[in-house]
C-alpha cells in the first residue's frame, strides 16, 4: 500500500480515518484501490468494489473466504442494466 500510495485500513487505523477512506472510495473518483487486513472480513460495506485480491501467508477458513466473496457479488446499482463482473483472486505462498 505504501509503495503504490494507496489506503490500508488495518486494526491501527482510527474509526474516524476508516470512514473517510470508505467515504472517499464509494462516492468519489479520489480513491479507487483500498488495501485491507483482517478488519476487512467483517463490518465493512463496500457496495461499490468489483474485484478482490486476497493476499495471505496462510490459508483463510472458509467464512473469511466467504466474508470476502461477498463484497464483491452484492447487487451494484450502477450496473443495473448492464452485464456485470465480479473477480475474486487468491495469491498464496508459504
Amino acid at each position: 500500500a505504501k509503495i503504490l500510495m494507496k489506503p490500508f485500513i488495518h486494526s491501527k487505523v482510527s474509526d474516524a480515518e476508516k470512514l473517510g477512506i470508505l467515504h472517499y472510495f464509494q462516492r468519489t473518483d479520489k480513491v479507487s484501490t483500498i488495501f485491507l487486513s483482517r478488519v476487512g472480513d467483517t463490518s465493512i460495506d463496500l457496495p461499490g468494489a468489483n474485484v478482490i485480491i486476497q493476499i495471505s501467508s496462510h490459508f483463510s477458513s472458509r467464512r473469511q473466504e466467504a466474508q470476502r466473496l461477498g463484497r464483491i457479488l452484492r447487487p451494484k446499482d450502477v450496473y443495473r442494466d448492464e452485464k456485470y463482473n465480479a473477480f475474486f483472486y487468491s495469491l498464496c505462498s508459504k
